[in-house]
């Protein structure tokens, strides 16, 4: 799992924190992600940028298992969708 801030851009200059997520693999631009916004429906998001920081291999930080990489995913609404219930 990577650990990634999601901030979503709204016009030219504000940024919205989404949240921080586990993603199974870091998002490329390009990609979509879908979230959960405060309605209870899903909001998909178009990837435009990701930045990483990894974390060295060495022995000695490998054994340290609260050491994990980070990334920020900059994400722009696309669409809203209905999330159909049980």
């Amino acid at each position: 799992m990577v650990a990634a801030w999601v901030i979503e851009i709204i016009g030219d200059e504000n940024r919205v924190s989404r949240g921080f997520y586990d993603f199974a693999a870091l998002p490329m631009s390009g990609n979509r992600v879908t979230l959960m916004n405060h309605r209870g429906t899903l909001d998909v998001l178009g990837v435009l940028d990701v930045e990483h920081a990894p974390v060295s291999l060495a022995e000695d930080e490998a054994r340290d298992q609260s050491k994990q990489p980070t990334a920020t995913v900059y994400v722009q609404w696309i669409r809203e969708d209905v999330v159909i219930g049980d």
